[in-house]
């Protein structure tokens, strides 16, 4: 059925604030490690922060994307379908307890793959909303715009992801 919930993905991240040359800026290396149906995967990163106002602070992001598995690529050769991605997250304070971070982010084919877009590359533009409980539980709400599919509806594809964060 095209109409039906799905579930595919599970994943764990981790991430440490390693270097801090002012007060407003932050250097933070990361990786999560993933499993979905066909196969395992992981990812690097690097995040820049600058906080600009109390109520607003930019990240920009470099990561690598690595799947763990090979799969057939346009040549008809096995491959890993990696990506390298470039994101920013556009994070407002509303409230002390609530905030909202708007991210748009351009992932790029490592290798012979086209996203389901049919291209080398596509955006996918998530907007997130947080509700701080206390200091170590954060629920969120996401809902993610992963670009436009070619096959098999040629339609927008959207996710919604619905999680809590705790923080030691």
């Amino acid at each position: 059925r095209e109409d039906e919930l799905k579930h595919g993905y599970n994943e764990i991240e981790g991430w440490y604030p390693l270097f801090k040359p002012t007060d407003k800026l932050t250097i933070q290396p990361g990786g999560l490690i993933n499993d979905k149906s066909i196969g395992s995967g992981g990812a690097v990163y690097l995040d820049v922060n600058y906080k600009f106002v109390p109520w607003f602070n930019l990240t920009v992001r470099n990561r690598y994307n690595h799947n763990n598995y090979s799969s057939t690529d346009l040549s008809g050769e096995l491959d890993n379908n990696d990506t390298y991605e470039v994101g920013t997250y556009w994070n407002f304070k509303i409230t002390e307890k609530f905030s909202y971070t708007f991210e748009p982010h351009y992932f790029i084919r490592v290798n012979d793959f086209n996203s389901s877009n049919g291209k080398d590359h596509h955006w996918e533009i998530t907007n997130t909303f947080r509700y701080r409980i206390n200091e170590h539980w954060l629920p969120y709400f996401e809902l993610r715009w992963l670009d436009r599919n070619v096959e098999p509806y040629h339609r927008e594809q959207n996710q919604i992801r619905i999680g809590t964060k705790y923080f030691f």
